[in-house]
């Protein structure tokens, strides 16, 4: 990375982080982009590669792994660097200073921050012996484990009624486990799939030899009676805890979120654009970002001609 200051830091490797990047790009803006993890993709790429993504406009049906090495393969290496935590953000006259936990120091003229909701990590079972457990996965990385498996899928949002009905078409048996009768997500995806519904459950029980899960007994929320599952693989699908980058600037008291103005700025030359950024309505999806970055180049460019 050059001493010269550059015009558009992006904090943030996620989708939303690459597409801006490949914006930035298109319009010949110079720019670096800090990703603080040692992966690209954000959650598409640590939560759930193998799922299908098909509603990223300007891309075909693909899963999300090949979604995020698709758009890697449109934008400048040169200008992404993995394992690059942003510390703080100090404004000096005209111009920003970024300081990395790595003790680096970079200026850039505008910061635009994609963290999304932050760095993760998975809500578990919250079961005796989980840690333990070499079988639980709260992702899934390789199909290939799974194939002819016994596997128990625990949530009812999309993510869980997604990867139900895509390891119904290779595992032996796949269950699934919510703990209420309505689901989260849209439970036509599994309509005319080979699962097995458990509801209203809860997890109950881990049985658990030589630190794998042999069966999970779950617990009926309505009646308290037991129904045990034998099982090769769990798959918990409860979500992720989030710890969000905001760098303390202003959020919205409403929720989760910096405020920010049409143009996508919290303060003058420092922007937000994903889920990291507050708008009450915005479906937690990579198009309506999309909409965002297109008023954040055009609010660059004018600021670029001045």
């Amino acid at each position: 990375m050059s001493e010269k200051t550059k015009e558009v830091a992006i904090i943030g490797g996620g989708p939303v982080g690459l597409l801006l990047a490949k914006e930035l790009e298109k319009h010949h803006f110079s720019y670096v982009l800090f990703e603080a993890s040692g992966l690209f993709g954000g959650q598409m790429t640590k939560t759930y590669p193998e799922k299908p993504v098909n509603d990223v406009p300007g891309y075909p049906p693909m899963t999300a792994k090949e979604l995020i090495d698709t758009i890697l393969s449109e934008i400048d290496s040169n200008n992404l660097f993995l394992d690059s935590f942003v510390e703080t953000i100090e404004r000096q006259g005209d111009e920003f200073i970024l300081r990395l936990k790595n003790g680096k120091e970079e200026k850039f003229f505008f910061v635009v921050i994609v963290t999304g909701l932050g760095s993760y990590r998975p809500r578990p079972l919250g079961l005796e012996g989980e840690d333990a457990a070499t079988n639980i996965l709260y992702a899934v990385h390789d199909l290939a484990p799974l194939k002819n498996k016994r596997v128990v899928v625990f949530g009812g949002g999309d993510s869980a009624l997604d990867w139900a009905k895509r390891l119904s078409t290779l595992a032996s048996e796949t269950h699934l486990v919510h703990r209420r009768r309505e689901f989260r997500g849209d439970v036509t995806t599994i309509e005319n799939a080979n699962v097995t519904i458990h509801v209203p459950y809860v997890p109950y029980q881990l049985i658990i030899k030589k630190k794998k899960v042999e069966a999970v007994t779950i617990r009926n929320v309505e009646d308290s009676s037991l129904i045990k599952l034998p099982c090769d693989y769990l798959l918990v699908n409860y979500g992720q805890i989030p710890s969000p980058s905001t760098f303390n600037l202003p959020q919205t008291p409403k929720g989760f979120g910096l405020l920010v103005d049409e143009n996508q700025e919290i303060d003058k030359n420092i922007f937000a654009v994903g889920d990291v950024a507050f708008m009450s309505n915005r479906a937690k999806r990579v198009a309506p970002a999309l909409e965002e970055i297109k008023n954040l180049i055009k609010a660059l460019e004018e600021r670029r001609s001045r």
